[in-house]
């Protein structure tokens, strides 16, 4: 029976020869498509999670609703677990193009005396230049390659300026202008989809680096760590996860310490701007009424000045009357006199 059976096949391909090779190569393309398939995966998180590691990307990133102090930092750093930290300030904004275009930026500080080192310490979310330099000099920036920045209206050499339109950006920037010096590419940012703004139409358009001294905040905006060992892990798994939330647990268990601290020291600002602000109206208003007393004053001599005026000008009037009627009278007498001279 298998003997008859085997012939029966190979006399089925024979008498059909073009349609089995045509069946042959559907199955074999497909199997070469789906062998490429299983294996471009873990090819691409293999790709991804190395391409993480040698820039250093963090691990968990820190925020807080009242920022961050530099205090925050070092607490963070002194957990057991953390290996490398790195604060950082971040806003959202717009800028202008040369060709006067606005473009909602999401700008990001690096540490400029970090940048350029081959083993920086401290420097996490490394960038990878694509075109151009990186920024050496605080009026400078770069643009992350995500970013269709051609079609934007600038380019590598040109100058964006923040717009004046951003409410009390000097509250937050110390300058003015930036200077596109490069393209990069970083591992914080490797998706195409765009992170909400708090600006303009509330999407970011293109994202920006430029050194931490053109921020005027007062404190960190983020504090990015990276974790000691997690290296070690494929990112992309949830080996990597298990293991990293040891680390963030550790986090959690100071930030409530850390939010009570920091809401006292914003508290006591406040009151202490409030007490500022007290005496100094304070102040102005003694000084306001010290200033209308002795206007009321001078108003009050001034008053008694005029009364007194008014009274010698009445005793003058009085004696211009006196000596007026005296003088009319010494005329009526006079002429008679004459006359009887003249006789």
């Amino acid at each position: 029976m298998k003997r008859t059976y085997r012939k029966t096949v190979v006399r089925t391909i024979r008498q059909s020869l073009s349609r089995f090779l045509a069946i042959f190569a559907i199955v074999a393309l497909g199997v070469g498509f789906l062998a490429g398939l299983l294996a471009t995966t873990p090819d691409m998180r293999y790709s991804a999670d190395r391409f993480f590691d040698e820039t250093d990307l963090f691990d968990l990133r820190i925020v807080g609703t009242l920022g961050l102090t530099n205090e925050d930092v070092e607490a963070v750093r002194a957990i057991d677990g953390v290996e490398q930290v790195m604060p950082a300030y971040s806003a959202d904004a717009i800028v202008n193009t040369p060709s006067g275009d606005g473009l909602v930026a999401r700008i990001q500080s690096v540490p400029l005396d970090q940048i350029e080192e081959k083993e920086p310490q401290g420097y996490l979310n490394r960038m990878e230049v694509v075109e151009g330099r990186l920024p050496v000099k605080e009026d400078e920036c770069v643009v992350e390659e995500g970013s269709d920045y051609h079609a934007m209206g600038f380019s590598v050499g040109d100058t964006l300026t923040i717009s004046p339109d951003n409410e009390d950006w000097e509250d937050t920037f110390t300058r003015k202008e930036l200077k596109v010096v490069g393209v990069v590419s970083t591992s914080a940012y490797f998706s195409i989809e765009r992170e909400s703004a708090s600006v303009g139409d509330g999407t970011v358009d293109v994202v920006l680096y430029t050194g931490e001294q053109n921020f005027a905040l007062d404190v960190w905006t983020d504090i990015y760590v990276q974790v000691e060992g997690a290296k070690a892990y494929d990112s992309l798994t949830d080996a990597y996860t298990d293991y990293v939330d040891l680390t963030a647990q550790k986090i959690e268990d100071i930030s409530g310490e850390r939010s009570r601290i920091r809401y006292e020291q914003v508290k006591t600002e406040a009151e202490e701007a409030l007490a500022d602000a007290t005496a100094e109206y304070e102040d102005a208003k003694a000084e306001a009424e010290q200033k209308l007393a002795d206007a009321e004053e001078e108003l009050e001599d001034g008053r008694s000045e005029i009364e007194e005026n008014e009274k010698k000008l009445a005793s003058a009037q009085k004696e211009i009357e006196d000596g007026q009627a005296e003088l009319d009278a010494n005329k009526e007498s006079l002429p008679g006199t004459l006359t009887a001279q003249q006789q």
